[in-house]
C-alpha cells in the first residue's frame, strides 16, 4: 500500500515520544517501524499504586487505591506495567478469533450457549437471540445493568458495564482452559510478551459479585500485538490467527458505526459513533492515515496500527489532560500528530 504521508525520522520520533511522555504522565511509549522498535520509552512511577479515573494524579502505595482506578504495578526490570482499560477488548477480540480458528466457537452462537440461562436481566427469549456477534459489536441491547434496552442488533451502544466483559467467561467454557492459560498458549507466550498478565479490577463486578478480569501490560507489549494484527495475524512463520479473522476484526463490523469492527476502532469512514455523544461527521483520529485501526481505554491506553506505513505505536499511562475518559480519544489524534507526522 503505497504511503499517504511523510513520517518523522527515527531521531524525530524518539525525540518527540520522549516529549509527549513527559507531558502527558505516559509511563510507557514505544514505536515499533517496519519490524524493529524506534523507540522504548518507559517513565516508571516511583512506586505501584493506581489512577483514580476521576482524578488527575496517581495514588502510589502503601495509600489506599481508589475504588474504580487503573492499577500499575513497578516492576524489578525497571518498566511498569497497568491496567490498559478498554484498550484490552481489543486484545480480548483477538481471543476469540483464535477460538474461532479452532473451531471452538462461532459469531453467530447464542451466548447462553457458554453462560446459561440468566446471564443477564434480559427476557429469556430474547436473552437466547444475543449471540457472540452482538457482544463483539457492542449491539446487545443491553444496558450497564444488563437490563434489555433495546432489541438485539438495533443499536450500537458503547457499554461500560459486564456485558461485553463476558466474552471473558465464555473463552474458558469454549476452551476448557482458563483465561490465563488460553492467552499465554494462544498469544502471550508466542509474541514474547513479558509485561502483560491478567489480573482482577476492584469497584468493578460481573452480576455475581465476581470482579472482572483486566490486562497489565506496557507499551513495548501492546505493539507486539499490534504487529500480529498489522501482518494479518502472522508472527514470524506462524499463523496465529487466519488472516479472514484478523481482518474482520477490523472490519466495519454492523451499519450503526462505521468506526466499529469487533471490540477495535476504525478510522477509514467519516461518520463516527462515540460513547455518550452524537454520531460526527469527521473521522476518528482526522490527521492519522484512513487505514489505521486503535486499540483505545480510559485515561488514553492507545495502540495504533497504521499499515501504510508498516508502523505500530502505543501509549500506557495516566491523564494526559485531554477528553481521554472513556476510550482515550483526546490523546489518539496527538500520538500522530506530535510524534509521527514528519518530517
Amino acid at each position: 500500500m503505497a504511503r499517504t504521508s511523510p513520517i518523522a525520522s527515527d531521531d524525530a520520533l524518539r525525540e518527540r515520544a520522549e516529549r509527549l511522555a513527559e507531558q502527558t504522565q505516559s509511563t510507557s511509549i514505544a514505536v515499533l517501524r517496519s519490524g524493529e522498535f524506534v523507540v522504548d520509552c518507559s517513565r516508571p512511577l516511583p512506586a505501584s499504586g493506581s489512577w483514580a479515573v476521576l482524578q488527575p494524579e496517581p495514588v502510589l502505595e502503601p495509600e489506599p487505591p481508589p475504588a474504580l482506578g487503573l492499577a500499575f504495578e513497578r516492576m524489578t526490570n525497571g518498566r511498569m506495567r497497568q491496567d490498559i482499560a478498554s484498550a484490552h477488548k481489543s486484545i480480548v477480540s483477538m481471543l476469540v478469533a483464535c477460538a474461532r480458528d479452532r473451531d471452538l466457537l462461532t459469531l453467530e452462537d447464542s451466548a447462553t450457549q457458554y453462560l446459561g440461562e440468566a446471564w443477564s436481566r434480559a427476557p429469556r427469549e430474547v436473552e437466547a437471540t444475543i449471540t457472540l456477534r452482538h457482544l463483539l459489536t457492542m449491539t446487545s441491547g443491553l444496558s450497564n445493568g444488563l437490563e434489555l434496552e433495546d432489541p438485539p442488533g438495533t443499536r450500537w451502544n458503547y457499554t461500560l458495564g459486564p456485558a461485553w466483559h463476558l466474552l471473558k467467561r465464555v473463552l474458558p467454557v469454549a476452551a476448557g482452559i482458563g483465561l490465563a492459560e488460553l492467552s499465554q498458549e494462544w498469544l502471550f507466550g508466542p509474541l514474547g510478551l513479558t509485561d502483560t498478565v491478567w489480573d482482577l479490577r476492584p469497584g468493578m463486578t460481573y452480576p455475581d459479585g465476581e470482579p472482572v478480569e483486566v490486562l497489565l501490560s506496557h507499551a513495548a507489549d501492546l505493539v507486539r500485538l499490534g504487529q500480529l494484527v498489522l501482518h494479518d495475524g502472522r508472527s514470524g512463520d506462524r499463523q496465529l490467527i487466519s488472516t479472514t479473522a484478523t481482518r474482520d476484526m477490523i472490519t466495519q463490523s454492523q451499519p450503526l458505526n462505521p468506526a466499529y469492527g469487533l471490540l477495535w476502532w476504525l478510522n477509514a469512514s467519516a461518520g463516527v459513533q462515540l460513547p455518550s455523544t452524537a454520531q460526527s461527521d469527521g473521522r476518528l483520529a482526522p490527521h492519522a492515515p484512513a487505514d489505521a485501526v486503535a486499540m483505545l481505554g480510559a485515561l488514553g491506553q492507545i495502540c495504533l496500527v497504521v499499515p501504510s506505513h508498516d508502523l505500530v505505536i502505543a501509549r500506557v499511562g495516566g491523564p494526559s489532560g485531554g477528553p481521554d475518559a472513556l476510550i482515550g480519544l483526546g490523546l489518539l489524534d496527538d500520538l500522530w500528530r506530535r510524534v509521527v507526522a514528519g518530517p
